[in-house]
């Protein structure tokens, strides 16, 4: 997950630092009525003090409504200025279908090589976005499910939006919690509300005291002026996590084969196809071997013993540690151990345990503070560049 957040703050970066042009506002939204008319602008950026030139057209859906000033004609601008910007002219027509439509007001930039506007070249598109909502008959309402969990405690939040063109007077909803298995939990009532045309609310449901970790799924009932809606989502609780209930050794004798059990519990309440551990055993801080046990599977909420075998020829009494790491579904945990040696037993005794991470957690930290302090800086440049040009064009 790190690396994703990581890649995604990188190529943000890079984009902020490659892109000569910039387009505000990005969206605009709009409600929709008869013949409606919206004058608006578009406002072309040009951060980085560089000589280009664009084109500004719409997109196909919204063409026949709209007039935009030069439309398709080259237009040139200069290092010393800081944004151009270009009017339009929106008139709604007398109807559109229910719905969302989203058209786009584009912004294209053209290679330097296109001295005339019948061979054009585009370099990079922008887009500002006009979102016209078109309300439907009557009653109509539109959910969004959003499910967050924090330790013990999950919390459902329905966004909802009055997309009908009437007002919703009671609004509520019922969130049945189920197991995969479609096995009933918990019922949890949420909050009332109503909601005028083009209105949003949310509600919100709690379900506390969460004892087992795992997949679940939540079925929405949502009950407004007499209808009914479903809607259904899978979530998780906590992750998948194990512990290790128990760790010893079989009586043997000084230089023969030893064998380790490992007791391991499966917390999650999916079954563990592949569990397996890797004992690292070192004296002094020495390595002295690393044994594998043998590959189990675990039921949810049930118990896995794992065995390793480890060869004692050479081996001298006395205390060792013993670091057990278990891998299971790409994850992985470790928990230290003490054994002690002698002619014909091991005694184990646990140290301390800790849940680990297969990245190195601080090193990406310090990746991600780097980047954003650059990210920063470039943001500040940018604000330095507009004043200078500010200042400079009201002297």
């Amino acid at each position: 997950m790190m690396r994703k957040i990581l890649f995604v703050i990188l190529m943000l970066m890079i984009a902020a630092n490659t892109l000569a042009v910039g387009v505000a506002p990005s969206r605009k939204m709009i409600d929709f009525e008869s013949g409606k008319v919206i004058n608006g602008e578009v406002r072309v950026v040009n951060p980085y003090a560089e000589d280009f030139s664009f084109i500004v057209y719409p997109s196909s859906n919204i063409a026949p409504y709209i007039e935009i000033e030069n439309q398709k004609t080259k237009i040139d601008m200069s290092s010393d200025e800081f944004e151009k910007v270009i009017k339009y002219k929106l008139t709604l027509p007398e109807e559109l279908e229910p719905g969302t439509m989203k058209g786009l007001i584009v912004v294209s930039e053209l290679a330097k090589e296109d001295q005339d506007d019948s061979m054009v070249t585009s370099l990079l598109t922008l887009n500002s976005q006009l979102i016209i909502n078109v309300p439907y008959e009557g009653k109509y309402l539109k959910p969004q499910l959003y499910v967050t969990s924090e330790g013990e405690n999950t919390l459902f939040t329905l966004s909802l939006f009055n997309l009908g063109d009437e007002q919703i007077d009671n609004v509520r909803a019922i969130i049945n919690v189920k197991s995969l298995g479609n096995e009933d939990i918990i019922s949890i009532d949420t909050n009332t509300l109503a909601l005028n045309p083009s209105g949003n609310g949310k509600l919100t449901g709690k379900w506390e005291g969460i004892k087992n970790n795992g997949k679940y799924v939540a079925e929405i009932i949502l009950l407004y002026d007499g209808k009914t809606e479903k809607i259904y989502k899978e979530f998780e609780v906590g992750k998948t996590t194990i512990t290790i209930r128990d760790f010893i050794a079989s009586d043997f004798r000084l230089g023969a084969i030893a064998k380790f059990y490992m007791t391991i519990r499966n917390n999650w309440n999916e079954r563990i196809e592949s569990l397996n551990a890797e004992l690292t055993i070192s004296k002094e801080g020495k390595v002295i071997d690393r044994i594998r046990s043998l590959e189990e599977s675990v039921d949810p909420y049930n118990d896995a013993v794992l065995s390793a075998y480890w060869d004692t020829a050479g081996i001298q009494a006395g205390n060792y540690n013993v670091l057990a790491k278990v891998l299971f579904d790409d994850n992985s945990y470790e928990e230290p151990f003490e054994i002690y040696v002698s002619q014909d037993k091991i005694v184990t005794n646990k140290l301390s345990a800790k849940a680990v991470s297969e990245e190195n957690d601080s090193t990406i930290v310090k990746v991600l503070v780097i980047l954003v302090i650059s990210l920063i800086i470039v943001n500040i440049s940018w604000l330095l560049v507009y004043f200078k040009k500010k200042n400079g064009g009201q002297k």
